[in-house]
């Protein structure tokens, strides 16, 4: 997936788990995908959404496990998602992603 003007910083990686935050300036998006469709891994995404943008920047996805104001959690491997375009503010974002056997 390229990336549309968004940055991303990891923390740690440990084995199969692994933490990052993401900052979505005005303007960016990210379009609908599938993270590693033909991976052998489950892949879980927790998300803390730490600043909403005032206009846009909405997460979507085919398939939440959890979808609360502000936490989500998806399996980014098996459902489309994508954020939609920032018209105003920034998005910031916390994740922590586990990956399992399928």
């Amino acid at each position: 997936m390229k990336n549309k003007g968004y940055r991303q910083r990891v923390w740690f990686k440990f084995l199969n788990f692994y933490c990052m935050t993401a900052h979505y300036p005005s303007g960016t998006s990210l379009p609908a995908h599938v993270d590693g469709d033909d991976s052998p891994y489950k892949v879980y995404r927790f998300i803390l959404e730490l600043k909403l943008p005032a206009v846009g920047g909405r997460l979507f996805s085919d398939g939440f496990i959890i979808n609360w104001p502000r936490i989500k959690l998806l399996r980014v491997d098996k459902y489309r998602h994508g954020v939609t375009n920032i018209e105003s503010g920034v998005r910031e974002v916390f994740t922590l992603t586990l990956l399992r056997k399928k």
